[in-house]
Formats: C-alpha cells, sequence, structure tokens
C-alpha cells in the first residue's frame, strides 16, 4: 500500500484505522488536534508520526509522499454541530474542501471522505421503512447542521474530482464498537452503557425506528481496501457503509441478551411518543458490489467484545461510564469550560 495520511487519526474511527494500517506493516502518518489526548493511540506508540495541526491551516508539506488521504476529522454528531453551527461548518465543510484542494495540488491520488448515512434521515415519515441507497433523495433541511456540512462537501468533492484524484464518499452509518478512543454517545454504545448503569433501557415510540449500523472496525477495513485498490474507479464515487438496518426495540433485547450472561438483569421499557423520531434504512449493496466490501461484525459481536474490555478496564461502574471524555460533547463544552477558567489564572500557571 503507498503511503497514507490520516485526518482525525486519534479519534474513534481513527485511532482504530491507525492500528489496523500498522498492524499491516504501515506508518501513517496522523493530523489531529489531539483533543481526547494522544491516550487512544498509546497502543501504537512508537509506529506512526503524528502531526497536531488544524485541518482548516493544511501546509503542503502533509502531503509529501501520499498517495492517499483518509479525512475522518471533523464534528463527528448533530450535538456538536448545534454547539457551534459555524465551527461546524468551517471543519467539516470548507475545512475539508481547502485540505482536498492542496492534497490534489501536491499530487495525492485518493481522497476518502468520512460523509454520514444520516444525510437520508427524514425523520418518521410514510417512507422510512424504504431501504435508501446511493441514487435516494437527501435531506436537505437546513436544520440538521452536521448533515448539511457533509452534503456540501460531498458537492464541492465532487468539483475536485478528475482522473489524477479519485475521490471516495463513504457514506457511513451509524457506527458501534469498542475503539481505543471510545464513545458512549453512539446508540448502540449508549445503549448498553445505560443498561450496565441503571439496569433498564426505556424504549420511545414503540422502538420501532430503524438504524442502519456498522461496527468500527468493519468501517477501518472499508477505508483500506478503498485505500489498497489497483482496479481503476470513476473519478467520483459515493458507497453507503453498514452492516444491517435494526429497529431500536430490537438492539434493546439483543442488549438484554447479552448482559444477562453476565448475570445483569436488564428491564426493557417500552413507550410511545407522538414526538419527532429518526428512522431511516440504508443498503450497502453497491460497496459490496463494486469494492467486495462485506462487513464481518454484528451488533451482537460488538457488544461481547465492548462488555469485555469494560470489565477488564474496570469502567463498569456509573461514574467511569459517564465520564465526559467518552462524550463528545460534553468533553467540548468542558474543554470550553476549563479554557475559560485557564485564562483566568494563565499567570499564576
Amino acid at each position: 500500500m503507498k503511503k497514507i495520511l490520516v485526518t482525525g487519526g486519534a479519534g474513534y474511527i481513527g485511532s482504530e484505522l491507525v492500528q489496523q494500517l500498522i498492524e499491516r506493516g504501515h506508518e501513517p502518518l496522523i493530523v489531529d488536534l489531539c483533543l481526547f489526548g494522544e491516550e487512544p493511540l498509546k497502543k501504537v506508540k512508537g509506529k506512526y508520526k503524528l502531526i497536531k495541526e488544524d485541518i482548516r491551516e493544511p501546509k503542503k508539506e502533509w502531503f509529501k509522499e501520499i498517495e492517499t488521504v483518509c479525512h475522518l476529522a471533523g464534528f463527528s454528531n448533530d450535538p456538536m454541530a448545534a454547539f457551534n453551527p459555524e465551527a461546524n461548518m468551517e471543519i467539516n465543510h470548507r475545512g475539508t474542501i481547502q485540505l482536498a484542494k492542496l492534497a490534489k495540488e501536491a499530487g495525492v491520488k485518493k481522497f476518502i471522505f468520512a460523509s454520514s448515512g444520516s444525510v437520508y434521515d427524514r425523520g418518521m415519515t410514510e417512507d422510512h421503512e424504504n431501504l435508501q441507497d446511493e441514487n435516494s433523495e437527501i435531506n436537505l433541511n437546513p436544520e440538521y447542521y452536521y448533515s448539511i456540512s457533509k452534503i456540501k462537501a460531498e458537492r464541492d468533492l465532487k468539483e475536485l474530482a478528475d482522473q489524477n484524484f479519485k475521490v471516495y464518499i463513504l457514506r457511513q452509518g451509524t457506527v458501534f464498537g469498542w475503539s481505543e478512543r471510545m464513545r458512549f454517545d453512539l446508540v448502540v454504545n449508549t445503549m448498553l452503557k445505560t443498561a450496565i448503569c441503571e439496569k433498564k433501557l426505556k424504549v420511545f415510540h414503540g422502538g420501532i425506528m430503524w438504524r442502519p449500523l456498522i461496527d468500527v472496525s468493519d468501517v477501518a477495513k472499508a477505508y483500506i481496501m478503498i485505500a489498497s485498490r489497483q482496479k481503476e474507479d470513476k473519478h467520483f464515487n459515493i458507497y453507503n457503509l453498514v452492516q444491517d438496518n435494526y429497529r431500536i426495540l430490537d438492539l434493546a433485547h439483543l442488549i438484554k441478551k447479552e448482559l444477562k450472561k453476565e448475570d445483569i438483569d436488564v428491564e426493557v421499557e417500552v413507550l410511545y411518543s407522538k414526538d419527532p423520531q429518526r428512522s431511516y434504512k440504508i443498503s450497502g449493496s453497491k460497496i459490496a458490489r463494486e469494492q467486495g466490501f462485506l462487513p464481518t461484525r454484528d451488533v451482537g459481536t460488538a457488544l461481547r467484545k465492548m462488555i469485555k474490555e469494560i470489565k477488564e478496564r474496570k469502567i463498569d461502574n456509573v461514574v467511569q461510564l459517564n465520564d465526559k471524555y467518552y462524550y463528545n460533547i460534553q468533553w467540548l463544552e468542558h474543554l470550553t469550560h476549563m479554557k475559560q477558567i485557564l485564562e483566568n489564572v494563565k499567570k499564576i500557571l
């Protein structure tokens, strides 16, 4: 495989991607501000090169001898985007395009962009049961800051794509599973955390909502597969990444089943509300057909892995599992608060 630059390489997906690249004998270049520190990379310390800089201020030297960029850096969900919509747009859209333009000028051959399956979500509409593919209509509702930033980035990346600069858009379903940069603010992960802490899962709207899901290790494998692909592809490619589509109620019962094996009894309480709920299903058949990519981990497998890691790391308690560090928006709010405090005490320090 050619040399690879990974933006956001110390993040939830990025740290898993970096680890898998290193396992394959590569020394990836990471660009990451490390808002969560370098702890997620401790297992592979000394086997990568790290540049602690902002992707909104890219430098040509980042791309020396680089042939593929895996661009994962950015605001990662709706709460973060809503916390600071302007920063979300600066990073997820404008920062992405600045990075891609400079990468193209520097001779990078492939640019793989982490987009989101949430671009298909239109809530509990009549067609929420329909399976959506890469040709389906996307949601242009400007209230969804996160999705809009991804859609705009996709649009402008398409304009940059040509025979010498191949662009791949990966519209990821909601990611689940264990990562060295663990998050408990993703639907499967947070449901598992809640079940452990509260011994109860409340499922709203009857739990009929659909979520397209994929394990973090499979996401990393998809990036590596595309990065290493030798066959000629179109200049611009969009692929959905999904292992399967699950109803929320089914997820609750899967979690209950797995925790029962650990002698943890969980009550599933089904509630009904008229509040709008997210619900959408996506197809992963195109990437299977064109790239030969097939996910290998289902939710049950990932749950067993997460439970094992939680126990072994002794974080299986309410205090540890609710630490701000595991929640992107809480950590961002915490850093913002600490910045204000540090400004006040900087003379002392």
